[in-house]
């Protein structure tokens, strides 16, 4: 993957922060959810997978060192990119963090995978951890390998669709 560093006028940067806060995501999502619209949207799920294996990785790179706010908002963002790519896939909405949590319903509902409820839970405590700093060390290294569980479950179902 490559980074890239934007300058933009302030008012635009403003409107992306307003849009992030809308949809309960970060500004960088906002912009790749935009950069990804104008792929044919058979293609766009699998920059949604290539995204959520980044995301953990940079999540494992802050977790190493010991920057856990980074660590618990990347892993946010694997979990989150990771149901983009499955309703990508699906053709389901996924704009709004209240449609990521419609698509973890619709997905419990077609698999009766109980696990996949507990680890998008796991993903909405981290992203919680990000604005309230009350996770352990300890209990973000667990968070690390439930994250990584739920990416591989998605990524099952994402074979089956």
């Amino acid at each position: 993957m490559k980074e890239l560093t934007l300058t933009i006028p302030d008012e635009l940067y403003e409107q992306l922060v307003k849009e992030a806060n809308l949809k309960g995501l970060t500004i960088e999502l906002v912009c790749i959810e935009k950069i990804l619209n104008s792929i044919e949207q058979r293609e766009r799920y699998l920059y949604y997978i290539q995204l959520s294996e980044n995301y953990l990785n940079k999540a494992i790179e802050y977790f190493k060192k010991d920057e856990l706010l980074q660590t618990s908002e990347k892993l946010w963002g694997a979990a989150a990119l990771i149901v983009k790519a499955w309703t990508e896939k699906k053709g389901i909405e996924h704009y709004r963090h209240r449609d990521l949590e419609k698509a973890i319903s619709i997905m419990y509902k077609e698999t009766r995978n109980k696990r996949i409820l507990e680890l998008w839970s796991i993903a909405l405590r981290l992203h919680s951890n990000f604005y309230e700093n009350f996770m352990s060390r300890e209990e973000i290294e667990i968070c690390i390998e439930e994250i990584k569980e739920f990416i591989n479950e998605i990524k099952k179902y994402l074979r089956e669709c």
